[in-house]
């Protein structure tokens, strides 16, 4: 629903090559694509004014208008008081350089309350290899839980209340495509049913989240394709209790 539909230009295309172990490669058709020229006058802000949660990448941020357009909606959200969610997905051949996807990467953190990382993305825009280090900076730009997915070994939890490793499900793995957005959709499913802000989480109902992000993850990573293989609560909550952990 609220899709904006461009006349004059084409929709950007992705092609992935699956490898051995559901791992794959990518190769985007996003020359001038109708994405790249969204404008905010062409958003409906009611929608940002009444949500729960906003959320948004940085593959709008690549180019003008639509990095406009992303800046001002994240901070009409801000505004709002509204919960706001990050998800980098870096695609280092997207950008113009490394150097310009670093600034424009960070230049929205300090209004984000949740952002999810690869170890890769952690790296590059914390600009360290020490996961301490990266945590506190970013805790000090704001930003109150940060989420690294670690692909089969499960993934990093972190917030002023402590850090966590939590493991995950053994699978057989299919198809990774999606497994990160079926893990950060579960976690903020369980932020939204919890009912608290944020920062009042404790470090235990975060790792308890954890692992139902985890689960959600898992359970794309089973079969072929994103959308076909997305997780609803009741398969999530069947999955958990049907297998181990490592």
């Amino acid at each position: 629903s609220n899709l904006v539909f461009d006349d004059c230009h084409r929709t950007a295309l992705a092609f992935i090559d699956l490898h051995r172990r559901g791992s794959g490669k990518y190769t985007f058709y996003r020359s001038q694509s109708a994405d790249m020229f969204l404008k905010y006058s062409e958003i409906n802000t009611e929608l940002i004014e009444n949500c729960r949660v906003f959320h948004f990448g940085s593959l709008s941020l690549i180019s003008e208008p639509s990095c406009e357009a992303t800046i001002n909606a994240v901070k009409l959200a801000k505004r709002n008081n509204k919960i706001v969610t990050y998800d980098p997905n870096y695609r280092e051949s997207l950008w113009h350089s490394r150097d310009e996807a670093f600034e424009k990467l960070n230049m929205l953190v300090n209004y984000c309350d949740i952002i999810k990382f690869s170890e890769d993305e952690f790296q590059f825009m914390t600009n360290s290899d020490n996961l301490i280090r990266g945590v506190a900076n970013l805790l000090k730009c704001g930003v109150k839980i940060i989420l690294i997915s670690q692909g089969a070994n499960g993934c990093i939890v972190a917030s002023r209340k402590g850090i966590q490793q939590i493991p995950t499900h053994k699978i057989d793995i299919v198809d990774t495509t999606g497994s990160g957005d079926a893990f950060f959709g579960a976690f903020i499913y369980k932020i939204l049913s919890g009912g608290k802000n944020t920062e009042d989480y404790s470090n235990s109902e975060l790792c308890e989240f954890a692992r139902f992000a985890n689960a959600g993850g898992s359970i794309c990573a089973t079969d072929i394709g994103a959308l076909p293989a997305m997780p609803d609560v009741d398969a999530i909550n069947r999955f958990m209790a049907e297998n181990t952990i490592k």
